[in-house]
């Protein structure tokens, strides 16, 4: 049980537990596999088919990728986002819940995200979430686009990153 829901962990796809407390759920029934962004429909992006693999994306990466065509995100945004993989994000932060963070545009969305995010991972910086052990990095990865997904259900929208300006 997670201390305080009243929630158990699923073993095999803790993200799907993450959209089932982001969503209040007493049981995780089916999961979500389409949401809104403004008036476009969305189905949910599997972000780990963009990690690692032939174009060596980064878990920050993955995200954005994952989420690009909603979010105006183009290839030169992708690029700059190698550099907050690894936990090289602002204050050791893990890059997929940095890149995660940075696609919304309501502070509070962004919040309830990482909130949700730790309740999954056990912490938010990237060294705690290896060190912990609960989820690996692809899992994470998966973790924070799942999140968004949640975010998109919820009527939040997308936005591009102020870090692929300039």
């Amino acid at each position: 049980m997670v201390p305080g829901t009243g929630f158990a962990p699923l073993k095999e796809a803790p993200w799907e537990t993450t959209v089932a407390y982001s969503l209040g759920l007493n049981s995780v029934t089916e999961p979500l596999n389409t949401s809104k962004n403004g008036d476009k429909t969305v189905d949910k992006p599997d972000a780990t088919a963009h990690f690692r693999g032939t174009e060596r994306n980064n878990c920050a990466q993955a995200v954005l990728k994952a989420y690009a065509a909603h979010a105006g995100v183009d290839q030169g945004c992708v690029q700059r986002f190698s550099q907050f993989g690894s936990g090289r994000a602002p204050a050791g932060e893990c890059g997929a819940l940095f890149a995660a963070k940075s696609l919304l545009q309501d502070e509070s969305a962004k919040r309830s995200l990482e909130a949700a995010f730790i309740l999954a991972a056990g912490s938010a910086q990237c060294r705690k979430i290896r060190g912990l052990g609960r989820l690996s990095c692809r899992q994470c990865v998966q973790t924070a686009a799942d999140e968004i997904f949640v975010r998109l259900s919820e009527g939040q929208a997308l936005q591009r990153p102020a870090n692929c300006e300039g």
